[in-house]
């Protein structure tokens, strides 16, 4: 089960952060939750779910599961598929892998069945609210142009964080620009049970030193 607050880290496709880089960050993440307590996740690319989820104890999450059981479904990823080759997650609905509604509905639905835990990402308070009432594991709300860029988006929009926290029943992270301690510190301010990132850490000089920042501030402010 993922545990709040969160630090989750997707990894997305980033050279910096595949194939054996994708294993050194995922073990910096550990060392860092191991040292400062908090819950951190990694998100992996499916090539290296597997390879990642065997090396650590933290959870690792899929990047996106499809909407799919066994049978002909030549391409796809499939939920009970990667729950049995270590995942314990999987993001769904990225700005950078949207889905339809009915679609993201379905997949929902399939995950729960198979018990694999979501994690399910948005953009604006309108699409959390009926996001919310799938009853994810947990929303995260980003801002898709502020997305490997300098400002958070608690500091860009924190009136759209303080609006979802307080009409949605389900855990929030933030995302999109978040990229040091007093990020995290005004996110969890805003009431939020974590954030979400990625570029921050995958193009760290020193990624271990990066999350060690992240995840410090995460527990201060518990």
């Amino acid at each position: 089960m993922l545990k709040f607050p969160l630090l989750l880290i997707n990894l997305k496709t980033y050279r910096e952060s595949t194939g054996a880089n994708a294993s050194a960050i995922a073990r910096a993440a550990e060392l860092a939750a191991q040292k400062t307590g908090a819950s951190i996740c990694v998100a992996a690319q499916a090539l290296d779910l597997a390879q990642v989820a065997s090396l650590v104890k933290i959870p690792v999450i899929a990047q996106h599961v499809d909407a799919e059981e066994y049978g002909k479904h030549t391409g796809y990823i499939l939920p009970a598929e990667v729950l049995s080759h270590g995942a314990r997650g999987t993001l769904l609905n990225h700005s950078e892998h949207k889905l339809s509604f009915p679609l993201l509905k379905k997949t929902i639905e399939l995950c729960k069945q198979v018990n694999l835990p979501v994690i399910v990402c948005c953009t604006t308070v309108k699409e959390a609210k009926r996001i919310d009432k799938l009853h994810p594991d947990c929303i995260l709300l980003e801002q898709p142009e502020l997305i490997s860029g300098t400002i958070s988006v608690a500091q860009a929009k924190p009136e759209l964080i303080l609006s979802a926290v307080q009409v949605v029943s389900s855990p929030i992270l933030c995302g999109a620009g978040v990229n040091n301690a007093a990020d995290v510190n005004a996110a969890l301010r805003f009431g939020t049970q974590g954030v979400g990132l990625s570029n921050a850490v995958c193009s760290a000089k020193n990624p271990y030193e990066k999350i060690l920042e992240l995840a410090r501030a995460l527990v201060r402010c518990e």
